[in-house]
């Protein structure tokens, strides 16, 4: 038991944090124009998503296919090559991928809609996930081609969509968010193991985005 005490959580990372923001180099060398892609489509859900029945149906399968991109181009094209665990990360997106569908095919996260002024506040921190969550790759020394964007990142895909469900009311959005959230302690665990700056700027992206999905919808 003591042997086992002495561990800590760098003793089991099986990659350097060079190593793993290469894979975001790697996938946006081949993937380029499927990032500014899946850039737009996030940036038409952070605006148009609206607290209609059809409306919150369209959204789900748009962050579907959105959690489906991710869990195929980074987790089993890409993490899965430096990391054993991968694979079953790969699946957890592909099951929350399945849930949106269901959720649109079935009516829809986003009835109602939130009040008028949370409503602006949630879509503006949404769409700066998008555009600047991508830059912290240069802010933080790191090359440009190792940007990480929605579609892509498995960080930035999960802070976004809890953003989007948090513009929903109900019991079904915080059922949606929790792979979302499991995801993102897991990478903030890996941030922080391998000491990486990106860190903070996922902490406090989640905080905001838990005040947000908390937020009375009255």
């Amino acid at each position: 038991m003591g042997e086992w005490l002495s561990y800590s959580l760098s003793d089991f990372l099986l990659f350097s944090q060079a190593t793993y923001f290469r894979q975001f180099a790697l996938i946006n060398e081949k993937t380029f124009a499927l990032a500014i892609v899946f850039a737009a489509l996030a940036l038409a859900i952070a605006v148009f998503a609206g607290g209609g029945r059809w409306d919150g149906r369209v959204t789900s399968i748009r962050l579907a296919f959105l959690w489906a991109a991710s869990a195929w181009l980074f987790h089993y094209e890409s993490y899965m090559e430096i990391n054993w665990a991968a694979v079953w990360f790969a699946f957890g997106f592909g099951i929350q991928a399945l849930a949106l569908i269901l959720s649109g095919i079935f009516g829809g996260f986003l009835l109602p809609i939130a009040t008028p002024r949370r409503d602006h506040i949630i879509r503006a921190l949404a769409v700066l996930v998008v555009l600047l969550y991508p830059l912290q790759a240069g802010l933080f020394g790191r090359s440009w081609h190792e940007a990480e964007s929605v579609g892509i990142s498995p960080d930035a895909t999960s802070i976004f969509t809890i953003f989007i469900l948090a513009l929903g009311a109900g019991q079904m959005r915080y059922a949606l968010a929790a792979i979302p959230l499991l995801w993102t302690v897991i990478s903030l665990l890996t941030l922080w193991t391998m000491d990486a700056p990106e860190f903070w700027t996922l902490a406090a992206l989640l905080a905001a985005s838990l005040i947000a999905l908390r937020a009375d919808h009255d």
